[in-house]
This record gives C-alpha cells, sequence and structure tokens, in this order.
C-alpha cells in the first residue's frame, strides 16, 4: 500500500481511538459511582485499537519519505503518549478496585468466623488454694491469656473477676494496667 492508502486506514482507527480515550477520560474522572466494568471494557478496546495503530505506524514509517519522517514520527508518539497515559491511569484504578474487593472479602471473611455464638466460658474460681492453681492457670491459659483478641487490660480484668478469697485479696491493691 502506498502513504496516503494507509493514512486512510490509520485515520478511523485513530478516531475510534480517540473516541475510547475519551470515554474512558469520562468514566476515570467520575468522582462517584465509577463503573469499573466501564472502564475495563474501555481499556480492552484501546488496547486492541494500540496494537492497530503500532502496525499501521510502523507500515507508514516504512513507506515514509526521509524529510517527512520526523514530523510523523512526533505525531505518532504523541499519540501513543497519550494511549500510555490513559492505559496507565484505567489500569491503576482497576488494581486499587481488585485490592479493595480483596481487603472487603478477607474483612467479611473474618466477620463471619468471629461471629460465631460459642459456649459462656466456664473457668472455676481460683482461691489462693496452691493445690487448685494448675487446673485454674491451665484453663485461664488456654481461654484469655493466649487469646490474641484481648488487650491486656481485658485480660487482667478477667484474671481479677476469677480471684476470690486470698488469691482477690493478694492483687487488690493492683492497678487495671497492660503492665499488671
Amino acid at each position: 500500500m502506498d502513504l496516503e492508502s494507509l493514512k486512510k486506514v490509520r485515520s478511523p482507527v485513530r478516531k475510534a481511538t480517540t473516541e475510547y480515550i475519551k470515554q474512558l477520560e469520562q468514566e476515570v474522572n467520575k468522582t462517584e459511582e465509577r463503573s469499573i466494568d466501564l472502564i475495563d471494557d474501555f481499556l480492552v478496546k484501546l488496547l486492541d485499537k494500540d496494537s492497530q495503530l503500532k502496525k499501521l505506524d510502523s507500515d507508514i514509517l516504512n513507506v515514509c519519505k526521509a524529510q517527512d519522517l520526523t514530523n510523523e514520527v512526533e505525531r505518532q508518539q504523541e499519540y501513543r503518549d497519550q494511549i500510555i497515559t490513559w492505559k496507565m491511569r484505567a489500569e491503576k484504578i482497576l488494581r486499587k478496585n481488585e485490592s479493595e474487593t480483596l481487603i472487603d472479602r478477607n474483612v467479611n471473611r473474618n466477620t463471619q468466623q468471629c461471629s460465631v455464638k460459642l459456649p459462656r466460658l466456664q473457668i472455676p474460681q481460683y482461691d489462693g488454694n496452691i493445690l487448685n492453681f494448675n487446673d485454674f492457670y491451665s484453663q485461664f491459659e488456654a481461654a484469655i491469656h493466649k487469646n490474641s483478641n484481648l488487650s491486656d487490660v481485658e485480660k487482667f480484668n478477667y484474671l481479677k473477676s476469677y480471684l476470690i478469697n486470698d488469691a482477690e485479696i493478694a492483687i487488690r491493691g493492683l492497678a487495671l494496667k497492660s503492665e499488671n
């Protein structure tokens, strides 16, 4: 094909590319209710037109006269820069949406796991008798002390609630702090 024929073939491809860029720009620049599906759709179409343009641009450069070569390369590069810019913006939004979706799934999964109704813990109270300490402490440690969902203050508060008699008197003066 000659130069003019190739440019005539390229013209509608560029026009369609420009239209996809405009549509993509409108969707990307929305502050609310962005359609991720539309952005993905426009991006796929833009990438298709980009590959068509690369082929046509290469063919045009092969038949272009030496004196027109610099001008043609500059125009192609300006167009390519615009495509790359909007491709990157769309991909950034799609990646961000994907990571937010994964975070939402993990939060929902964790919420579902934590919402199971368990029977009330039945830890025996400890009265200070050394013979009962191992039984008390093994149950307290398993249910409360090793529970990573509880803060140190909450764990100490639970401990205080399970102590009676001499054991309760022994820690009565301690403040409710994480250090204790």
